[in-house]
């Protein structure tokens, strides 16, 4: 039995989470042990999953932390 650990950083959160939303978040996140956060974006999701929040307001909150910066990549792409 393995340690499984997953890198999480602000392009693969935005990517899933364009294409299949907030299921796409949870598949990324899946059965990891452990998070390692490569940028602040990151950082506040993995916080948002572990906090003490119902399902629904955790999982709202994240999703409006990874709208916000897909829209923000946006408007720079602009």
């Amino acid at each position: 039995m393995g340690f499984h650990k997953r890198w999480i950083n602000k392009e693969q959160l935005i990517d899933r989470y364009s294409r299949r939303g907030l299921l796409g978040l949870e598949e990324y996140f899946g059965k990891a042990d452990a998070f390692i956060c490569e940028d602040e974006l990151s950082e506040k999701v993995v916080d948002e999953l572990h906090s003490d929040k119902s399902n629904v307001d955790k999982w709202n909150d994240i999703s409006q932390l990874v709208s916000d910066a897909l829209l923000d990549n946006l408007s720079d792409k602009k």
